[in-house]
């Protein structure tokens, strides 16, 4: 493979398969691609996308296909809440692969045609988290209401959790990277991002890439943690719970119950609000959500 600063040969690029083209390029713009994209490759900890198995080897760039007719098809342009700390290769790498993950795990599940999502069935999703072993389940109960979910662990330093965006086919798909363990986080990004689905689907045909630790102020993701935080309870409910003057953990467990979702949802936010992380750890650790998915 050529450094960017020689001569780009179209020969070099035969094995790149890309179904989504929708003209022939021109040479130029394959060139001004292939410098974006070595300046890329430059960048990335091939290291780890060999033991992620991404490349068979640290010389495999045939292995990131994807991402160079990400960068040439729409030039790395989508909605993401920045911060000083994004890595944008990083991010830009796990996202091709991400878009690859989902369309292929759309060709082999049962999707059902999206006819759209009502915030009523967020509530209900959220209901499934009492039984925690229904996370490996998640997959199929979305695809059947026509959305894909994959799971594909974050690259270290990467600070995404989680993106939605439009598959070829017109459904909305959903990759968590699960950047934590925690079983809140899980649900909370997945409602985050279902929330999305709800509020802006006219929106995904960019992806939405979220990171959840930076409090922005972007109108969409606000909206979207509102209505994922009132999928789990209701704010009229919310406002005056036991657990808000009670710091038990029985009285977080009791009200969980009381509102049909897992403890340790009801102890995430309540974190959340009192920005003190220290609290109910025993709850929201109770379960390795990363060492459930991604289990030999």
């Amino acid at each position: 493979m050529k450094k960017s600063g020689d001569n780009f040969n179209a020969a070099d690029w035969e094995d790149f398969v890309h179904s989504t083209a929708k003209s022939a390029p021109s040479g130029r713009d394959l060139f001004k691609t292939y410098q974006s994209f070595m300046a890329y490759v430059d960048t990335l900890p091939k290291a780890d996308l060999v033991k992620h198995g991404w490349m068979k080897s640290k010389n495999d760039i045939g292995a990131l296909s994807s991402l160079f007719f990400q960068l040439h098809g729409d030039k790395n342009q989508f909605l993401y809440r920045k911060s000083k700390e994004a890595k944008t290769p990083l991010l830009a790498v796990w996202l091709s692969r991400a878009r690859v993950e989902a369309e292929l795990a759309y060709h082999k599940r049962k999707v059902a045609r999206f006819d759209g999502l009502a915030k009523e069935d967020l509530r209900s999703i959220a209901q499934l988290s009492v039984d925690v072993s229904v996370v490996l389940e998640l997959s199929t109960l979305l695809a059947r209401k026509g959305v894909v979910l994959v799971f594909l662990a974050a690259l270290p330093g990467m600070k995404t959790d989680g993106v939605v965006f439009k598959l070829t086919s017109g459904n909305p798909a959903i990759a968590l990277s699960l950047r934590f363990s925690r079983l809140d986080y899980f649900w909370f990004t997945l409602l985050h991002e279902l929330a999305h689905v709800v509020r802006h689907a006219a929106l995904l045909d960019e992806p939405i890439c979220d990171e959840l630790d930076s409090d922005g102020t972007d109108e969409i993701e606000v909206e979207a943690n509102r209505l994922a935080k009132a999928s789990i309870v209701d704010r009229s409910v919310w406002r005056d719970c036991e657990p808000k003057y009670n710091q038990n953990k029985e009285a977080v467990v009791s009200f969980a119950r009381k509102i049909h979702v897992h403890p340790s949802l009801v102890a995430g936010l309540l974190r959340k609000e009192a920005n003190d992380f220290t609290r109910y750890s025993e709850l929201v650790n109770e379960v390795d959500v990363r060492a459930l998915i991604f289990q030999p």
